[in-house]
């Protein structure tokens, strides 16, 4: 008994004690490609309202910030998210569509916008519906969501680099804005 604990010990070090004991652990971040997290989000021909950084790459060095009135073209966009476990406690008929279930353990992702968030379920992303319920311990009021939206863009000299959480920040990536 001695000789296979010490075995297992050791295939845990080497592969992992999730790969080796068969558990799953959410990842620790997720990338959502192409998300755009609130409602009326689009990408393309944007105006700076407001100085914003910019960097070479997702989580890469700053470049020259964009200046007030220039423009740019958003033409990529995507969402890391830290994942938090939440237990279904309401569905809606889009919901049991996508297989959800009260009961159900999910790993909340990020906001869709309108009330909607996107989540994990058996490995998949799935967009919750306004009506989902969804329990969090803790509560999202003191540990809340934690995500990061990031948009490529052009700039007019053609150079394409990364914008951090640039909602409000432009006009023109609001569908229904008048600006």
């Amino acid at each position: 008994m001695r000789k296979l604990g010490y075995i297992l010990a050791v295939l845990c070090a080497v592969f992992g004690a999730s790969s080796v004991l068969g558990v799953r652990s959410a990842p620790t971040v997720v990338r959502v490609p192409g998300a755009c997290p609130f409602e009326g989000c689009q990408l393309g021909s944007w105006r700076a309202r407001q100085r914003v950084p910019t960097f070479a790459d997702i989580n890469g060095v700053p470049g020259r910030p964009i200046r007030i009135g220039e423009s740019v073209t958003a033409f990529r966009a995507e969402v890391r998210a830290w994942p938090r476990q939440a237990i279904v406690t309401h569905v809606w008929d889009t919901d049991r569509q996508q297989g959800l279930r009260v009961g159900n353990s999910v790993q909340v992702l990020h906001p869709a916008g309108e009330g909607t968030v996107v989540l994990m379920y058996k490995n998949r992303m799935i967009h919750g519906s306004m009506d989902l319920g969804l329990r969090f311990t803790p509560s999202l009021e003191s540990a809340p969501l934690h995500w990061t939206w990031w948009v490529q863009v052009r700039l007019k000299n053609g150079s394409a680099i990364w914008l951090r959480d640039p909602q409000g920040k432009f006009s023109g990536m609001d569908e229904f804005s008048t600006d």
